[in-house]
């Protein structure tokens, strides 16, 4: 009986600290459970210096490389499911890029898109990539398409999942919000983290209030930084800077869309169908903006029969 109830009290002990963990140390929680997921797909966790930062990346698989750009506000961690998808038959890597997530930002330099697509150039280099395969979303997937543009030789295939960079007859949510000089997609409230989520996804997660709280506080330490880096890049170069880019894209091409995107319309697939030539168009039902986040199993799919063809 003595040996039960010491059992039953350390038991005890560890489920309160759990709790207190949880309640207490949410960021504790979420790097954790990031790592524990890095862990499961077979992803290092490295470091290599290029373009003024010192780049945070995964890295782990074996075959032809796949490089996975993220959107912007975004990491490499939101990825989740979908780099795990392919680690079994392609190297994957994911960085954080310049001005977000761990390589971090100066607010001594700039981060327009062509400074973004610089970057990733010489953290290609860095890494010593000779040619692989390039997938981006959102902002990620302007970058992709600048460097895709620049260095063709490169590029055995590219994936553009909700990418930024054209503009339709259709104006978005998002772009009608900014046009009032607001950014939905930037919080640094519990509410505003609700907000944002809503433009995000077609089905948002259900998140604990501490949780988004602790988001909050995190992302107003950035928020005017990214804010006015935002305004500054469309106000220089418009919502259409990237159609000028897309003829010159010689990689067979696949575009995803969540046909609930409230960031950039569904319509904006048919014009980068249009002008990329070698390119197919994947619309993915009841998903938002961060599409592999609504509909993984969809997306990947998407993604990997195209990537399958490419290589027959």
């Amino acid at each position: 009986m003595k040996v039960l109830k010491k059992f039953f009290t350390v038991l005890g002990i560890v489920f309160i600290v759990l709790v207190a963990v949880y309640f207490l140390f949410p960021g504790f929680v979420i790097s954790s459970s990031a790592t524990f997921a890095r862990i499961s797909a077979g992803l290092d966790r490295n470091k290599v210096s290029a373009a003024d930062h010192n780049w945070v990346y995964y890295d782990g698989g074996n075959g032809e490389a796949i490089v996975f750009i993220h959107g912007f506000g975004l990491n490499k961690d939101m990825w989740g499911s979908t780099l795990a998808a392919f680690t079994d038959r392609y190297r994957v890597i994911a960085p954080d890029i310049a001005g977000f997530g761990e390589t971090g930002y100066d607010e001594a330099l700039d981060y327009g898109l062509n400074s973004h697509a610089d970057r990733l150039d010489q953290f290609i280099r860095a890494i010593g990539l000779e040619s692989f395969h390039l997938a981006g979303h959102s902002l990620g997937g302007g970058i992709a398409i600048l460097y895709a543009s620049r260095h063709p030789e490169k590029i055995r295939s590219l994936t553009l999942m909700n990418p930024f960079g054209v503009k339709s007859s259709v104006m978005s949510d998002y772009q009608k919000a900014f046009d009032r000089g607001e950014n939905p997609l930037l919080f640094k409230t519990a509410e505003g983290y609700d907000l944002t989520m809503s433009y995000c996804m077609y089905k948002p997660m259900n998140m604990p209030s501490h949780f988004k709280t602790y988001l909050a506080k995190e992302s107003e330490k950035s928020y005017q930084f990214y804010s006015n880096a935002v305004k500054n890049e469309i106000d220089t170069m418009g919502w259409d800077m990237l159609r000028k880019n897309l003829r010159s894209i010689k990689s067979p091409t696949l575009i995803i869309f969540g046909d609930k995107d409230r960031v950039f319309d569904v319509t904006c697939a048919d014009i980068f169908k249009k002008e990329i030539s070698n390119s197919r168009v994947s619309i993915i039902k009841d998903a938002g903006h961060l599409v592999y986040m609504d509909q993984p199993e969809e997306t990947i799919k998407a993604m990997d029969e195209f990537l399958s063809d490419t290589r027959r």
